[in-house]
């Protein structure tokens, strides 16, 4: 499946005097500030500098954000973007309403809130860690980009594509893990929902307890449990390693390849 995309990155060269920071242009840095309740709205511009610390932002449509080696803290992105480059951390971000974070080489987004169709990127060299994801959020990984410790609720969507990693991603009801050509999942907890691994992708440690793990031909997993009411399908052209099948879960194999397998 072709990665997804959301609203463009509008990086902004921004100048303005830092003792008086104005919303629509403003830059906050050359040496160490802080900032606390700024709203950046429609055409707005504000750059984090590296040895700002920024708080309790709201970026509505059309503000822009960039956090370029500063840290930016309880933002509220309610359709308007954050760009967080190098050195640059952003913590307990709600990115909704059809807001836009990303994160590039280098950068790092902490327990990251992310629905109502909000968008969260980690590019090659990001990292976002305690992500939580419901009500139509997406999270794309792209690059060598990396997450650890999502949860996905009802409607949300983890795309994790060639070359990155999903570790320790929780798959609820309604939700979908899709690791795809070159990535990697590992450590998935799934509890509801669809985990599928596409052709060139594989899977590590998966335990699945509710849903459906399911395969595509060229794929691989490695040490999977399916348990309680968790459903497995190793269809044709697939590899499974090292499944254990508990009490109420069911493993299908549907022309691929399971090998040595424990059944109690």
């Amino acid at each position: 499946m072709d990665n997804v995309t959301s609203g463009s990155k509008q990086g902004a060269a921004l100048q303005s005097n830092p003792t008086n920071p104005s919303p629509s242009s403003a830059q906050t840095g050359l040496g160490t500030a802080t900032q606390s309740g700024m709203s950046v709205n429609n055409g707005d511009t504000l750059d984090i500098a590296a040895g700002v610390s920024s708080s309790n932002v709201t970026v509505n449509a059309g503000g822009v954000v960039t956090v370029s080696g500063g840290t930016l803290t309880t933002a509220t992105v309610s359709g308007g973007e954050v760009d967080v480059f190098s050195g640059g951390t952003v913590s307990a971000a709600n990115v909704t309403n059809g807001g836009n974070l990303y994160v590039e080489d280098g950068a790092s987004a902490v327990s990251a809130s992310v629905g109502s169709a909000g968008y969260l990127e980690v590019d090659a060299g990001g990292v976002a860690s305690g992500t939580q994801v419901g009500s139509a959020g997406i999270v794309q990984l792209a690059g060598t980009g990396v997450a650890s410790g999502t949860t996905l609720g009802s409607s949300a969507t983890l795309y994790a594509g060639s070359g990155t990693t999903a570790v320790g991603t929780v798959v609820q009801d309604g939700a979908s893990l899709q690791v795809q050509q070159g990535g990697v999942a590992s450590g998935t907890l799934q509890q509801g929902g669809t985990t599928t691994i596409f052709a060139g992708a594989s899977a590590t440690d998966t335990t699945v307890n509710g849903g459906a793990l399911n395969l595509v031909e060229g794929s691989t997993v490695t040490n999977t449990t399916v348990a309680g009411s968790g459903s497995f399908t190793v269809a044709s052209g697939t590899t499974a390693r090292n499944t254990t099948v508990n009490a109420g879960g069911l493993a299908t194999v549907s022309g691929g390849t399971l090998t040595t397998a424990t059944v109690s």
